[in-house]
């Protein structure tokens, strides 16, 4: 029997500056970590986006799974409120080599 591996995430909200580590699994959908993240930081839902490098994920990724959006082991995520027509300055992005 085989096990589905897992890895970990950070995720920044640029709002509140705070960070959070998950384990997540490849498998998981964008939508599902979006969910954990509001829930880990007690963010109240709204319209939030997420985004790793220069890259802006939006409600029309919230289906796909990590893995088929790059998102890997040991990336850092931005949380960042979405502004209709307005712009999003990005941070930085951090990966750390698998073990």
């Amino acid at each position: 029997m085989s096990t589905v591996p897992t890895y970990r995430v950070n995720v920044i909200s640029v709002a509140t500056g705070r960070q959070i580590t998950l384990e997540v699994s490849p498998t998981h959908t964008l939508g599902e970590l979006l969910k954990t993240v509001l829930e880990s930081l007690g963010v109240h839902e709204g319209d939030y986006r997420l985004v790793l490098g220069f890259k802006e994920y939006g409600p029309q990724h919230y289906n796909k799974k990590l893995s088929e959006l790059g998102i890997g082991n040991g990336d850092t995520l931005q949380l960042v409120p979405h502004n209709p027509g307005g712009f999003i300055i990005i941070i930085s992005q951090n990966r750390t080599a698998d073990p």
